[in-house]
């Protein structure tokens, strides 16, 4: 294995190294990290192990890259969404806020069942990925205070916020408690949120 691995500069190995990440994400997606190896993502991005090792120690590395370009796609189109309001009303954005979560994290896929997966069972891992929570609840928080009446919000406020909206997705997904109506559960979560926000 390659000691330094090199920042690629040209176009030509940036693509390279997008194809690993690309194989990367799909190999894991389908295989699960454990049973996933650099070789296979070689050979799946058309590259030797060599090259891989140039851009990456490891696949543990690649795994991140990979999910890391996935979680930043997603909040980022999430965000874009919630900002399209022309005139910001705290319960119509609530309510964005609440499908288009669910619309990408809320729901089950192989991205999404992988990377709970692995954080449950890798603790670095957990962490660096927690990150993206921290960050998505700083972007909500910082559009919200940007908003007139919002000037005092914590973002502890904007975060238990979020862990709102988390949970009440999951329990959409999963519908683990029955006879739970959603619709009423939704709407006691969506006054909450507002309730938490505003006071």
């Amino acid at each position: 294995m390659a000691e330094k691995v090199r920042q690629p500069r040209q176009r030509r190995s940036i693509e390279k190294k997008q194809k690993i990440v690309m194989a990367g994400f799909h190999l894991f997606c389908e295989k699960g990290y454990y049973n996933t190896n650099t070789a296979e993502i070689a050979e799946y991005a058309g590259v030797s192990t060599g090259t891989v090792y140039s851009y990456f120690r490891d696949k543990t590395d690649i795994y991140i890259a990979a999910f890391e370009d996935y979680l930043k796609e997603q909040t980022k189109n999430i965000m874009a969404e919630l900002k399209k309001q022309e005139v910001f009303v705290l319960h119509d954005f609530i309510n964005s806020w609440i499908e288009l979560y669910f619309n990408v994290f809320g729901q089950s896929n192989k991205a999404l069942s992988e990377l709970n997966n692995i954080m449950s069972k890798e603790t670095t891992l957990n962490k660096h990925f927690s990150y993206f929570e921290t960050q998505f609840t700083e972007e909500v928080f910082n559009f919200l205070k940007s908003q007139e009446n919002f000037r005092k919000l914590s973002m502890e406020k904007t975060y238990l916020a979020f862990l709102l909206v988390d949970a009440l997705c999951k329990e959409r997904a999963t519908r683990l408690h029955d006879g739970m109506d959603y619709t009423i559960l939704k709407n006691n979560a969506v006054t909450s949120i507002e309730m938490i926000l505003q006071n």
